[in-house]
């Protein structure tokens, strides 16, 4: 046995434990495979499971009784969709990407139990995504969107900040590389996006296009502190010196140091995986508070003007760009939104906190 970031427990190729809870989750996984659900999420509102059934079959249900575990029923609710229609439409997909390869459009989906939609993203014309769906029981959310195996929803070794990614259903974007004086290598992100109340430190992160693992998540202070490092085992080499910039697809800048902002200062960037690159912020203090039902943080910096962030967005790198605009300097992790204000983690309590220095890259 190992010890993860923290002393967890881990077995030898780095993944956690077993704790009660990741193992009520294995036996609900299978559960929904033999009732055939079409899977099931965790509310953290209501702090209970939800087991998302197919439109049609199950003639019985509402029986949360065919999930119970422990005395303890889940929420059962009916999709508007069936296993069958979500099937089709991701061969509709194949289909389409291999009949047209001239094109070279790229489509990105995935089923969203939550919401109960597929989301598409893709850079194919209207009229093809359609015909994705005609006849077809199912709602679609059409996103326009350009990509690759190499861009924010794709990212891969050396990961980079901006990019999407997955902690069990939390959605969110990575932050930029620190390191710890041992050498050590973190990705930064959002505390709030793999916290789960009573759930054990060291879940595996995923970047949401590829489902390529990208390490395993830990965040020990929140909500004091809403800051969350994406470790590997063995991380020299897994975690780069650039985030991404720009658009949906992204290009890459390297990260040449860190430091505060300043208050006042104008021309801050965002770049998260929902809202992509905005720039044009203004830093209204470094002192602000951000409380909901979690708690409270504290000391984080305030900034508005630009364009607002979007759900995903958690996690995002905040940054300057040097005087050539070869390279950025990162100011903190863009953590929530209230209003017309957004709230950051700044970079000096990201490193008195976590112990970590920045990971830098020369030209």
């Amino acid at each position: 046995m190992v010890l993860l970031p923290g002393g967890i427990p881990a077995y030898a190729d780095g993944s956690a434990q077993e704790s009660g809870i990741s193992a009520t989750e294995s036996r609900l996984q299978e559960l929904v495979e033999d009732k055939a659900a079409l899977g099931f999420y965790y509310d953290e509102r209501r702090d209970d499971y939800v087991v998302v059934l197919p439109a049609t079959g199950h003639g019985s249900v509402g029986v949360a009784a065919d999930f119970t575990l422990n005395g303890s029923a889940p929420t059962v609710k009916r999709s508007s969709t069936t296993q069958a229609a979500i099937d089709e439409f991701d061969r509709r997909i194949r289909a389409e990407a291999q009949r047209d390869k001239a094109a070279g459009h790229v489509f990105g989906s995935a089923f969203d139990l939550v919401r109960d939609v597929m989301a598409v993203t893709t850079d194919a014309p209207q009229d093809v995504v359609r015909s994705l769906s005609a006849g077809l029981p199912i709602t679609v959310e059409h996103r326009h969107g350009t990509g690759g195996r190499n861009s924010r929803q794709y990212d891969s070794i050396p990961f980079r900040g901006g990019a999407a990614v997955t902690v069990g259903t939390a959605q969110c974007s990575s932050g930029f590389t620190v390191k710890s004086p041992q050498g050590d290598r973190y990705l930064l992100t959002a505390g709030h996006c793999g916290y789960v109340q009573g759930v054990p430190m060291g879940r595996p992160v995923s970047n949401t296009g590829s489902g390529e693992n990208m390490g395993y998540f830990y965040n020990w202070n929140y909500p004091t502190r809403d800051i969350g490092l994406i470790s590997r085992l063995n991380s020299a080499g897994v975690y780069g010196h650039h985030i991404y910039v720009g658009n949906a697809t992204g290009t890459v800048k390297r990260v040449s140091g860190a430091s505060d902002p300043v208050v006042g200062g104008t021309g801050y960037c965002r770049s998260g995986v929902s809202s992509f690159e905005q720039c044009g912020n203004r830093v209204v203090g470094t002192s602000g508070q951000l409380c909901d039902a979690a708690g409270c943080t504290q000391n984080l910096v305030t900034y508005d003007q630009g364009a607002a962030s979007l759900g995903g967005d958690s996690g995002a790198p905040l940054y300057t760009y040097n005087s050539d605009r070869s390279a950025v300097v990162v100011r903190g992790i863009h953590i929530g939104i209230v209003g017309t204000t957004y709230y950051a983690e700044k970079w000096s309590l990201i490193a008195s906190s976590q112990g970590v220095s920045i990971a830098t890259s020369t030209p």
